[in-house]
């Protein structure tokens, strides 16, 4: 009994001392960020970036809108000022090549 209880201390005290695993990193920027990081996603995150930009009347606050892109599915995070808007950039980032379903998490009149 004494055996095991040793053994099951020291598999816990070598398990707790595992250096040997790197931690993963993630690669985000304040407002483009990529769920998996494959060039897909990087490149789909980029052309609703710029769908959002080339808009005019979303230039103000386009920066502010954060984009997850994974296996097609985009998610946009942040505030805009009005629900039209919230519900516009939506339609124009679900006609994006590429793009499978759009996650629209905008908050409507709040800044964050």
């Amino acid at each position: 009994m004494k055996k095991l209880l040793l053994l099951s201390v020291l598999c816990l005290s070598l398990t707790a001392c595992d250096n040997t695993r790197t931690p993963k990193t993630e690669t985000t920027t304040t407002t483009t960020e990529t769920a998996t990081d494959t060039d897909a996603d990087r490149n789909l995150s980029q052309k609703v970036r710029q769908a959002i930009q080339d808009e005019s009347q979303w230039a103000g606050y386009s920066q502010k809108i954060q984009i997850t892109s994974a296996n097609g599915i985009v998610t946009l995070r942040g505030a805009v000022p009005s629900e039209r808007e919230r519900n516009d950039i939506a339609k124009k980032i679900s006609s994006i090549s590429g793009v499978k379903r759009v996650d629209n998490l905008l908050a409507v009149g709040q800044q964050r």
